[in-house]
């Protein structure tokens, strides 16, 4: 996230380099949309109108920021139990193919060719990964939890001590603390 100062000062940069001043009736409108990019992308965008002889229109400072960091127009579709973000795999005479999930029918245009495979009753043989999905989304549900929350387990979940720490491993740490201090005293 870049604030409106950065924003500011690396538009004026950009006018300078150009020679042409962007309107203050627009500058509103590029803060609001370029304050919640990535500030390297952002920088990206703007080296790349450096030389030009004109200021960029905000589609096109759009897009060359797409291109700096690596970012699609288009978000990514969440998915649903069964598939891999609007995507499912399966197999037909021994190939593999992806198609678009029914449930989900993302209407990209990228994706519009794509065949449409009904997870729930297939056609083909869906990738066994697609069916695991779906027992491992029911199994958190089942016990309460969020399927589609980070997969990652907090330090105190996994700390055989709960919480408690390691009496041998203070004792190395409190050794260590004590030769650095006894470094700091004495360095040669």
């Amino acid at each position: 996230m870049i604030s409106k100062i950065e924003i500011e000062k690396e538009l004026t940069r950009l006018e300078v380099w150009i020679g042409r001043k962007l309107s203050g009736e627009f500058k509103p409108y590029w803060v609001d949309e370029c304050s919640a990019w990535d500030y390297s992308g952002f920088l990206k965008a703007v080296q790349s109108f450096r030389n030009n002889e004109y200021f960029p229109s905000l589609r096109d400072f759009k897009a060359a920021y797409g291109r700096g960091a690596n970012v699609t127009e288009h978000e990514q579709h969440p998915g649903c139990d069964w598939c891999d973000h609007g995507i499912i795999a399966y197999t037909k005479d021994g190939y593999e193919y992806e198609g678009r999930c029914s449930v989900c029918n993302i209407q990209i245009r990228k994706y519009s060719k794509m065949p449409l495979i009904n997870p729930t009753r297939p056609h083909v043989e869906l990738h066994p990964s697609h069916g695991a999905s779906k027992k491992f989304c029911e199994q958190m549900r089942e016990e309460g939890k969020d399927p589609h929350a980070s997969r990652f387990t907090s330090v105190s979940e996994v700390n055989p001590f709960k919480g408690k720490p390691d009496p041998r491993q203070e004792r190395v740490r409190q050794k260590s603390l004590s030769m650095d201090r006894r470094r700091e005293e004495f360095p040669f």
